[in-house]
Formats: C-alpha cells, structure tokens, sequence
C-alpha cells in the first residue's frame, strides 16, 4: 500500500428510496486524485484501522479537524432532514436501515455480491444503478 496525493471534502450522502418515501443520511468523503480519478459519494463508505474494526465516519471527521468544521458539519444534517420530512420523506436511522429484513435473502437474481446473505433494509430499498 502507498499514499498518493489528493485533495477532498466531506460532507453529508443523501439517498432517497425509489421505493418507499425513505431516506438516509450519511457522512462521507469525496476525493480527487492528481491522476484525475476520483472517489464517489457512497452511503456506506469506511474505513478501517489497523486492527480491521470500521471507524466511524463522523468521530473520525471529529478527532481529526478543528471544533468548527466539526459544529457546522454536526448541525447541517438536522437541517438536511427536516427539508426531506417536509416533503414527506421519513429518514431513517442508520440503526434501522442496517438491519435484516426478515424471511429475505439474496440470491442470483438480486443484487451482486448479496448471494446467500441476509437483505438489509438499505439493500431493500436503496440500491445503484448497474
């Protein structure tokens, strides 16, 4: 593994189901890269510390940038949620939409890489475009 150099922002994922007036909030980053490349806004995006276990995106954001950043940052996802329950979308926790849908699995025709896994209610109703 090596670094290379980059330039980025953090900011809060918002999905909307297609399915269902739901809709989740997350914290993420966006980076360019000095080749052009760049790394997309993702719901589920981590990472990992040495040890394997996922780091939270926001204690992370946290520990590592000044108090300010951390404060504006902290009180623009209430404001996100109340636009997108004004419009009659409920957001979920993400204690909830990381939680199995009882009685569904993947299989070969759902979504790759869920083969034989349980569904979770953010794989039920929030999915990409393939």
């Amino acid at each position: 593994m090596r670094a290379i150099a980059g330039s980025g922002r953090t900011g809060w994922v918002v999905a909307v189901s297609l399915v269902a007036s739901f809709a989740v909030i997350e914290l993420c980053d966006v980076t360019s890269y000095k080749d052009g490349s760049t790394t997309e806004a993702v719901i589920e995006a981590y990472a990992e510390a040495d040890d394997g276990k996922q780091i939270d995106a926001k204690e992370h954001f946290r520990m590592t940038h000044e108090a300010q950043p951390y404060q504006t940052l902290v009180k623009l996802r209430p404001k996100i949620s109340e636009i997108l329950q004004k419009l009659g979308i409920t957001v979920l926790p993400a204690e909830e939409w990381r939680k199995p849908v009882l009685g569904l699995r993947g299989g070969e025709d759902t979504i790759p890489g869920i083969e034989s896994k349980e569904v979770r209610v953010l794989d039920a109703f929030f999915f990409d475009e393939f």
